[in-house]
């Protein structure tokens, strides 16, 4: 019966692991439409932004940003799955200026 209850044991902290992500994810996508928002002045327009994935224009802007993402929001190493999620900002990048995109993920992301 000890074995039961190890593996219930187990199970249990996999569910919270699993809840913990999930709730991870959904934050970095209200930061995401946030920051969106704050750069484009619309949440039509940063919608737009999120929709797929565009090619790299500015790499400069993009590794400034997902640079600052990384630092201040969240930690790449602690939550690799949330990449899926940050294309929106390479795509900001591909149409604004990299000081305010960076501006808005730092005043989005100041909860570290």
């Amino acid at each position: 019966s000890s074995g039961i209850n190890a593996e219930y044991g187990e199970s249990k902290e996999l569910d919270i692991q699993i809840r913990y992500h999930e709730q991870t994810e959904a934050k970095v996508q209200v930061i995401l439409d946030k920051i969106g928002v704050e750069v484009t002045g619309s949440a039509e327009l940063a919608e737009l932004f999120k929709q797929k994935s565009a090619h790299i224009q500015d790499a400069e802007c993009n590794k400034a940003v997902l640079s600052v993402f990384f630092e201040t929001c969240y930690k790449f190493q602690s939550h690799p799955y949330i990449t899926k999620y940050i294309f929106s900002l390479t795509n900001l990048c591909n149409s604004y200026k990299s000081e305010e995109v960076v501006r808005a993920v730092v005043r989005n992301c100041n909860f570290n």
